[in-house]
């Protein structure tokens, strides 16, 4: 028996097209199919949320309910990074940390939060989204710029 959670992991894993993201026949050392991770935040509302992640310009892949008045489960995408919210009492943390790399940081809505150099080499806008998940958004300075933020 299969419970409400295994059949949104099995969506997760399969996505629209039902065929398995994961293949074991190149699971090797030269070819690891580890090629990506997503972050798994909780959220209250995910319809506010999606909102939110929309500004910095996420879209939805998909979303799952198992009917009506159930918790909501989306994906977001934005290139090729992608988010997950859950509506779910078990999934995320309270608080998560994420951080974004984007080409410009300048460029995005960041609702008023300036960016700044840093020393490491970024320039970073620190957000903070509806259920209180730190958002990190940073673009690597260009030459010259990451002498100067030092």
């Amino acid at each position: 028996m299969t419970s409400p959670h295994d059949e949104v992991l099995q969506t997760v894993r399969t996505g629209s097209s039902g065929s398995c993201a994961y293949d074991a026949s190149k699971d090797t050392a030269e070819e690891s199919v580890m090629e990506d991770t997503v972050p798994i935040l909780h959220v209250a509302d995910a319809r506010a949320s999606i909102d939110w992640y929309a500004r910095l310009g996420f879209e939805v892949e998909w979303e799952h309910v198992f009917e009506p008045g159930m918790p909501l489960y989306v994906s977001l995408r934005r290139g090729s990074a992608r988010l997950h919210l859950s509506e779910h009492s078990g999934d995320g943390g309270r608080a998560s940390h994420v951080y974004l790399y984007v080409q410009d940081v300048d460029s995005i809505d960041r609702a008023g939060v300036v960016p700044e150099d840093r020393p490491w080499g970024m320039r970073e806008a620190v957000l903070t989204d509806p259920d209180g998940h730190v958002v990190r958004v940073g673009s690597p300075l260009r030459d010259g710029e990451a002498e100067a933020a030092v």
